[in-house]
């Protein structure tokens, strides 16, 4: 599931980040949002899927903004630039899931 992907790269930023916080964080649910689902073998809702895109999207915009300043670019720092290109990844991948839902409905 794409929600697992999500929140183990959010945890390589953070390592803080549990499943709880990222419940409320980033999909706008109960902390036992995930655990529930979990248990039911069910995927993520699509409120939530979408709640989830905006904060990536809002996430990313706000390190691209700072990879900018920082001119990452064109530094040696290959840990940056790869953590800013697999942020971008992850939010192709959630709109890529939020289509396919969409088409498959």
């Amino acid at each position: 599931m794409i929600v697992d992907k999500v929140l183990e790269h959010l945890r390589h930023r953070d390592n803080t980040l549990s499943k709880s916080r990222f419940a409320v964080e980033y999909l706008g649910k109960d902390r036992s949002y995930l655990f529930v689902r979990k248990h039911r073998q069910q995927d993520i809702s699509n409120d939530a899927l979408l709640r989830l895109y905006g904060e990536l999207v809002g996430s990313n915009a706000a390190y691209e903004q700072f990879y900018e300043e920082r001119d990452l670019a064109h530094s040696d720092n290959a840990a940056y630039r790869r953590d800013f290109e697999a942020s971008q990844q992850l939010c192709e991948e959630v709109l890529n899931e939020i289509k396919n839902r969409a088409m498959n409905a």
